[in-house]
């Protein structure tokens, strides 16, 4: 079959990918170029086992220092955005200890298979195409400043827990930080950089499958009758020349934009943008491999290759791009506190930030619509590098398993 992908970000690349292994035609679609959205340049930590949803009881407890500003990792503007508070209502509603704990399962599931999809592409004898600057196996460190919250956490997970001074033994560049008191250790996450695994994937995909990529072009219309989606009018770019695309199948990995896009059609899907933010700087000799997150500050350190990425701030402000230079300077403040001796903070490689496409409980959407031959596969969150694995193989079981049914699986579109 002839299938399109709408997004060239992870969610599409993965998709593309375990379709094209099944031996269908596919179109990749993207107004950018691959990975140019909010897969460019995220925090590379590879979450398997350590998730958790984003509406939970203690961040309902917390909403009245977020909305007040209280909360230097979090912040929500105030906006004239129906499709916001419609999005507020239903987070509100999944933030009870019901939901969070049958989200976190679904979450955990997915960061399972997704380990064992890449196991399986890093397996390929491909003369190392794939590159991606991946650790593997190389541990997944949570970070405490807080003692009770620790011993809370320790409660509630099967990671190994560090006392501080176990800690300081294992990561020295923590050792003059003396709010730490303690951390959650996991040796079995992974991390690696999300954009070149994009291009190296795709670039693999197009030698040797029947792969197409539409970089610089944008979805302008969709035509359909009650039942299919019957073709695309997509612009390019570079002459603002005009395309029509039908295929027999259009999967949706279109992120933050799924919403407007779906909209179009008349469905509408809870999926809101959440700003991150990320600075890459090179990495010192004293970086260590694992991948650590910040507690505190909510801020990821993230060795990939010779540079240092530091990733965090979950930030409500529409479906605005622009980098704020104070986000940057608090990241970067933040980060020589942690750990000065880590990254040379001083010489800024990059500057980013990129919108999470996120739903109100936190597990991405998967699965079919009101149309027969249109598919959804958005809604990462910010687990988009965890779970796209997981979620290109839902897809390519809902393809061709036509007559299998998935309507007990928790990442459907009807759950809302």
């Amino acid at each position: 079959m002839k299938i399109a992908i709408l997004g060239a970000g992870i969610a599409g690349i993965t998709s593309a990918y375990v379709l094209a292994k099944q031996g269908h035609e596919i179109i990749v679609v993207d107004r950018a170029r691959v990975s140019e959205g909010a897969s460019f340049a995220n925090g590379g930590q590879l979450s398997y086992n350590y998730q958790s949803p984003i509406a939970t009881p203690s961040v309902l407890k917390q909403l009245p220092r977020i909305l007040l500003g209280l909360e230097p990792a979090f912040k929500i503007y105030p906006c004239i955005n129906l499709d916001f508070y419609r999005w507020g209502l239903k987070f509100l509603s999944a933030c009870s200890a019901k939901q969070a704990a049958i989200s976190t399962k679904a979450m955990l599931a997915l960061g399972r298979q997704t380990r064992i999809e890449l196991s399986k592409i890093l397996a390929m004898d491909n003369d190392s195409e794939i590159n991606f600057d991946y650790q593997g196996d190389a541990g997944k460190l949570n970070v405490y400043s807080d003692a009770v919250a620790l011993e809370h956490a320790a409660k509630s997970n099967h990671s190994i827990q560090w006392s501080r001074s176990e800690l300081i033994k294992n990561i020295p560049a923590l050792a003059s930080n003396s709010s730490v008191v303690g951390a959650l250790w996991d040796e079995q996450e992974d991390s690696g950089d999300c954009y070149k695994f994009c291009c190296s994937l795709m670039s693999y995909l197009q030698k040797n499958y029947d792969v197409k990529l539409l970089g610089k072009h944008e979805i302008k219309g969709v035509e359909h009758d009650v039942e299919n989606i019957t073709s695309l009018r997509i612009i390019k770019q570079s002459d603002q020349s005009s395309i029509s695309l039908s295929a027999d199948i259009y999967v949706n990995c279109l992120g933050a934009q799924s919403a407007d896009f779906l909209k179009r059609i008349n469905i509408h899907i809870p999926v809101y943008p959440m700003k991150g933010y990320s600075v890459t700087v090179p990495a010192t000799k004293y970086c260590p491999d694992v991948s650590i997150t910040d507690l505190k500050n909510r801020m990821v350190f993230c060795k990939l290759g010779d540079r240092l990425r530091l990733a965090g701030f979950a930030e409500f402000s529409g479906y605005s791009t622009q980098v704020k230079p104070q986000r940057i300077k608090h990241m970067l403040t933040a980060a020589k506190a942690f750990m000065p001796t880590v990254g040379e903070y001083d010489t800024v490689l990059d500057e980013w930030c990129g919108l999470r496409p996120v739903t109100p409980d936190s597990l991405p959407i998967v699965g079919k619509t009101m149309y027969k031959n249109l598919l959804v596969n958005t809604g990462h969150g910010m687990l988009g590098w965890s779970h796209s694995l997981a979620t290109a193989a839902l897809i390519g079981h809902y393809i061709n398993n036509s007559t299998q049914s998935f309507d007990e699986t928790p990442y459907l579109l009807n759950r809302f």
